[in-house]
């Protein structure tokens, strides 16, 4: 796998971090014979967390027994992604793209065109029942530097419920901090100011989850 780990501008200071030193002491310590994490998805969540910090997941400190991040994940891909989930297509594409590997040729599939066939039009959602997965589908797209239709942006804004958040299920469930933040990240990075009014009523309330502590 040819790579070449993005960063940001926060990068560097963040490696030189002690508490990231300690946490990527530990996960060494959990990573499989195999490069990876266990299952595919935890496998690439990790593999995005990690470029996203701006190490290489393909490189020697993350290769056990000449097996890299990135190769485990390469090897558990196509099982992964075959059976046509848009969250599963998008948790690998968001690796594979902020990594920086070639997203249209990774383990023999092309990972945005996969996701992108999972689009629906009459709804603008990826995936009819989940907004969790809607946001990973739209969030892996912006990162592989693909545009978004106006209508996904306006599908999973469409979801935002009356107290501002935004539920794990298409349609219906109760609004919960976890799926609202991925939604918040999901609909920014395409674009939507954070003075719009559902990123202000979203902020309202996820200030009103907040703990004491």
């Amino acid at each position: 796998v040819s790579v070449s780990a993005r960063t940001t501008t926060h990068t560097p200071a963040l490696l030189r971090h002690r508490s990231w030193q300690q946490a990527a002491a530990w996960l060494r310590t959990q990573q499989q014979p195999d490069g990876g994490f266990g299952y595919a998805g935890l496998t690439a969540a990790m593999a995005y967390d990690i470029a996203l910090a701006g190490e290489n997941p393909a490189g020697p400190a993350w290769t056990v027994n000449g097996h890299s991040l990135l190769a485990a994940l390469e090897a558990a891909t196509p099982a992964y992604v075959d059976g046509h989930d848009a969250g599963q297509i998008a948790r690998v594409l968001l690796a594979v793209a902020q990594a920086g590997a070639d997203t249209h040729h990774f383990a023999g599939r092309d990972l945005v065109a996969l996701l992108e066939a999972t689009y629906q039009p009459a709804t603008g959602l990826y995936d009819r029942y989940n907004n969790f997965r809607n946001a990973l589908a739209m969030k892996a797209l912006v990162t592989a530097g693909r545009p978004l239709p106006a209508e996904a942006v306006a599908g999973l804004l469409a979801q935002q419920q009356a107290n501002g958040g935004w539920g794990w299920q298409v349609g219906g469930s109760g609004a919960d901090v976890d799926s609202t933040g991925l939604i918040m990240e999901a609909v920014a990075g395409a674009g939507v100011p954070a003075e719009h009014p559902a990123l202000q009523k979203a902020i309202a309330f996820l200030r009103r989850e907040q703990k004491a502590d």
